[in-house]
């Protein structure tokens, strides 16, 4: 079976309030904030940036981590394989979600019956950061 749900909507007055804010040239003042406490915060909040009823929401969408996912596992020759790994996040930055990062990863490995020996090299982070690695396994070891 095929699902495809691509983001999760809350709708619960009692948990919930989000707030649409455009507000330019406002100031804020460490002495404006100096009554908030865990109590508080949304009075204080709501006089500070001077909120309106129609700005509040009480439902929300938050997208889910969508990802394209291939891996390619290939024999070169004999007991030599080659693993390839690109993991590529869907959603655009900028949007209300979780977001998978980007990875690109090559693993050279060896493989007999007794053992296996692997180099995984990989770009992880939205390919920002590079990653070497070294697997083994023997016998029934794993």
């Amino acid at each position: 079976m095929l699902c495809w749900i691509w983001a999760v909507y809350h709708s619960d007055p009692a948990q919930v309030t989000s707030y649409h804010l455009v507000r330019q040239n406002l100031t804020i003042n460490i002495s404006d904030l100096e009554e908030a406490n865990v109590d508080n915060t949304e009075e204080v909040s709501n006089d500070v940036l001077d909120e309106q009823p129609n700005e509040q929401s009480t439902a929300f969408r938050a997208g889910l981590p969508t990802a394209l996912n291939v891996n390619v596992d290939y024999r070169i020759t004999g007991n030599l394989y080659a693993n390839l790994t690109w993991i590529q996040g869907m959603r655009n930055r900028n949007a209300i979600a979780m977001r998978q990062n980007a990875l690109v990863a090559l693993t050279p490995r060896l493989e007999t019956k007794l053992l296996e020996v692997s180099l995984p090299l990989s770009f992880q982070d939205n390919y920002s950061n590079f990653a070497a690695g070294f697997a083994f396994r023997f016998g029934a070891f794993s």
